[in-house]
């Protein structure tokens, strides 16, 4: 099988045709998924302020990351979750689009940078 088989596979399940269909299921995981994204952004900007100096400089940068990093996984895995079931509501156009591929590109860089961190400065 083809990639674009699966791919269309995918969009026929069941569930990607009533997200795709349903009058509010698409919205509701959009504004999740969102959401999420905030909260993983916030969270890491509240991280890079306390390595800045710029905030909580009466805590160690140990013990914050410790207290703030479960809230940012925890958010990235309900942005993958629910941007999972947005791509499968439209598995085929999603795949062919350049800035859905680009934005894979800067996930997988940050993830990188976020691995630098934990591994070498953290």
């Amino acid at each position: 099988m083809t990639i674009e088989s699966w791919l269309e596979l995918l969009s026929n399940t069941a569930l990607a045709i009533e997200i795709r269909e349903g009058e509010s299921w698409f919205p509701f995981f959009e504004s999740i998924h969102v959401l999420s994204i905030c909260l993983v952004f916030g969270t890491i900007a509240l991280i890079d302020f306390r390595l800045l100096g710029w905030g909580s400089r009466d805590r160690l940068i140990s013990g914050f990351c410790r207290a703030v990093l479960p809230l940012t996984w925890s958010a990235f895995g309900l942005a993958a979750g629910s941007g999972l079931l947005l791509f499968c509501s439209n598995a085929l156009t999603y795949a062919g689009n350049i800035w859905f591929i680009a934005k894979f590109a800067f996930i997988g860089l940050a993830g990188l940078n976020m691995l630098i961190f934990q591994m070498v400065v953290f």
